[in-house]
């Protein structure tokens, strides 16, 4: 008897997780397909019980992407030519003379592996996504928190509207088209989204949408800059 309350319960509280109580699931996949800013802004009024919370859909999303990126091997691909570019780059004898290449590839291998992993992106990406949201929008009189929402939402159902794109690579083997159309395809749906959420003209919609992956790009890139300078400081022969 106790067992099988103890199963019920974990029953629930799955079906709660995933959405699958009350349709959650479905509305809040339908409502950021079609209107996503006036979905987000239910959200923040008082529609809490209508929709997944941000926080599980992005980890809900996030941990999809990882496993069909993985499933198809786009994953380890990155990877491996991440790796690659490394060691070529390091296999001058400016960098052999002084250094431990070997051991420097291996670290910062390690490193790109546990940025580009499902955890990884979490505790990295997540931190910087609200940061920089909040800062690019606060002007809007919106609250961190429902910054951090639409941020959360925005990006998450914009990266699985992407996943169907890994097909590029799959077909064609271009990593860098895959990648430029994934982006392209985020932004438009960030402006898009954004537009609607914080009732903003075309065009600053599409200067801020613009600026803003940027200054996340080169916030990661920084990241991994003072990785590899740590890294070759404790790998000097």
């Amino acid at each position: 008897m106790e067992e099988e309350k103890k199963t019920n319960e974990l029953k629930d509280v799955t079906k709660e997780l995933v959405g699958l109580e009350d349709n959650k699931l479905f509305r809040t996949l339908r409502g950021l397909t079609v209107l996503p800013g006036q979905t987000i802004k239910g959200y923040c009024r008082d529609d809490k019980k209508k929709f997944l919370a941000p926080i599980v859909y992005f980890i809900g999303v996030t941990a999809l992407e990882m496993y069909i990126a993985s499933f198809i091997g786009l994953y380890d691909f990155m990877l491996k030519k991440s790796s690659e570019d490394l060691k070529r780059t390091l296999s001058d004898s400016a960098f052999t003379q002084f250094f431990d290449t070997e051991k420097v590839t291996q670290k910062v291998y390690d490193y790109v592996s546990f940025s580009t992993s499902e955890m990884g992106a979490k505790i990295l990406t997540i931190p910087l996504l609200l940061l920089l949201t909040w800062l690019f929008y606060k002007k809007f009189n919106r609250s961190f928190k429902e910054n951090s929402w639409f941020a959360l939402f925005t990006y998450a159902h914009a990266t699985l509207l992407a996943i169907p794109l890994m097909l590029i690579w799959y077909l064609s083997g271009d990593l860098v088209l895959y990648s430029t159309v994934s982006l392209i395809s985020i932004f438009i749906y960030w402006v898009w989204a954004s537009k609607q959420f914080y009732d903003l003209k075309l065009g600053k919609a599409i200067v801020i949408g613009f600026f803003m992956p940027i200054t996340v790009f080169i916030a990661l890139n920084l990241m991994t800059f003072f990785v590899i300078i740590i890294v070759f400081m404790s790998s000097t022969k």
